[in-house]
């Protein structure tokens, strides 16, 4: 399926386009990319205009789906979106910061 159409793609500068091209060579699959995308809502417009397979977290899935003419056509669990936040300690003192640390995040980047 992914060999017989064009594949839009995250950009190979983000960490998700390089894990997904590695996925890709991994696999031996000869894709065409058609394009590389920065921003997720684009690269939907995008795929809605172009009829093309398009790439994105599953983070975005809900706002995705609720487009009827968008279809999931399968999950690579293998490569994920990794997200760090970083903070000098003097800042972690700031309760705001505090409660962005210590919150349980796993609920929203494990969506099945």
């Amino acid at each position: 399926c992914l060999e017989e159409r064009r594949l839009l793609v995250p950009g190979r500068r983000s960490m998700l386009g390089r894990k997904l091209l590695n996925w890709f060579n991994s696999q031996g699959l000869q894709v065409e990319i058609l394009g590389e995308f920065d921003d997720a809502a684009l690269m939907k417009a995008f795929g809605a205009t172009h009829d093309a397979i398009f790439v994105a977290p599953s983070l975005y899935s809900l706002d995705f789906y609720a487009d009827e003419s968008v279809i999931e056509i399968g999950r690579v669990e293998n490569v994920m979106e990794e997200y760090h936040a970083i903070f000098a300690e003097r800042m972690i003192q700031h309760p705001a910061v505090q409660r962005i640390c210590n919150a349980d995040y796993s609920a929203l980047f494990k969506l099945q």
